[in-house]
């Protein structure tokens, strides 16, 4: 008789106990593929969560040394290609900007409109909406003329001004006062967005000390009479970073202030950061590390039970093919010949079984995510 047909007869045969094996395999396949699969889509939810959840400090890191005056394009050029180095395909955003220490402030008739900042932010178009004049252009104002700036509206609020008054800035005896002029007021589209990193200045026009700040082009950062320092603000993609990058991301954020540090293009006196992103991503991965134990020790249960439960099952399918076995042996079929086929029968049943249970079980999860890919 063909092999193949007597394996047709042999599965007939068994088709109740050949059909309990596959439908283990399945619970097994889809216990091990709804477990990870599930801890897989709440892990990064749940990341998702603590970073959209977390203060804006605690969602980002800032970084700052003091602006080059001789050549400002060339620290910020040396600085993206550090970055972008260090951070390699990482969804993390960086946000450029620029701030000076206290200036004093006056209007036009010399009264003193108090203690204010200065800066830049040349992508603050994407994050911010004008409600009164235009942003400033990138045409040099000329010679003698009143640099352009953006002020935020709550500190146009707090300094009395509108669009279109002038206001000279100055600080130390020793330098030269900059006078600009509020070509725009704005506010931010998303007071929460982490590349605000809860400044107050920013969000509320003053922190209680200084108002601001006035946002010039970066050119003229250099004629601003005091000390500015250029900032990076880092902050991860909540919905592209997966817990799988979570190491990569925390090695990378750990080594990017030494890295700016040792470049001399970048470095101006110092590198130093602010905020507690490393920390965040620290807890969060803690957290992961011991839900994916729990949730591992729970699958290896399962798969301990259900091959158990498959070695019974065999020994029942051994015993019931015994005389069907000896019937084989004595027509010259070799030890080895039937062991060949008992693992090509076995091999189907489970391989379907174990298909047919993952597969049930991606779908199941399907409403819930998209299932990650395993690492």
């Amino acid at each position: 008789m063909h092999p193949g047909r007597l394996l047709r007869r042999r599965a007939r045969a068994q088709a109740g106990l050949l059909a309990l094996v596959g439908l283990l395999a399945a619970l097994v396949a889809a216990t091990l593929a709804g477990t990870f699969g599930y801890v897989g889509i709440a892990a990064r939810e749940g990341l998702t969560a603590a970073l959209r959840d977390a203060d804006p400090q605690a969602a980002s890191l800032q970084v700052r040394t003091r602006l080059d005056d001789a050549d400002p394009a060339g620290q910020r050029a040396a600085a993206d290609e550090v970055l972008a180095a260090t951070l390699g395909d990482l969804p993390v955003a960086v946000h450029p900007t620029a701030r000076s220490l206290s200036l004093a402030a006056t209007d036009a008739d010399g009264s003193p409109l108090g203690a204010v900042v200065a800066g830049s932010d040349e992508a603050l178009a994407e994050r911010a909406t004008v409600v009164e004049g235009t942003w400033p252009a990138d045409a040099d104002p000329g010679p003698g003329a009143p640099v352009p700036a953006a002020l935020a509206a709550d500190a146009a609020a707090v300094l009395g001004l509108a669009v279109g008054d002038e206001v000279v800035l100055a600080g130390d005896s020793r330098s030269v006062p900059l006078t600009v002029r509020v070509a725009a007021l704005w506010q931010p589209d998303d007071p929460t967005d982490p590349a605000w990193f809860g400044d107050p200045v920013v969000l509320d026009g003053t922190d209680g000390q200084v108002a601001g700040p006035f946002l010039l082009r970066d050119a003229d950062l250099p004629s601003v009479p005091a000390l500015v320092l250029v900032r990076w603000t880092l902050v991860p993609d909540p919905d592209a970073l997966t817990p799988a990058e979570l190491p990569a991301l925390r090695d990378a954020l750990g080594g990017v202030v030494d890295v700016l540090h040792e470049d001399g293009a970048v470095n101006r006196q110092g590198v130093a950061a602010e905020g507690v992103l490393h920390a965040t991503l620290g807890s969060v991965d803690r957290a992961l590390t011991a839900v994916r134990g729990v949730s591992t020790s729970a699958a290896l249960l399962a798969v301990l039970v259900g091959l158990v439960v498959l070695g019974q099952l065999a020994r029942l399918l051994v015993e019931v093919r015994g005389p069907e076995t000896a019937l084989l042996r004595s027509r010259g079929v070799t030890v080895g010949r039937a062991a060949a086929w008992a693992a090509a029968e076995a091999a189907v049943v489970l391989g379907v079984g174990a298909a047919v249970g993952a597969l049930g079980a991606v779908l199941a999860l399907r409403p819930l995510g998209t299932v990650p890919p395993a690492t």
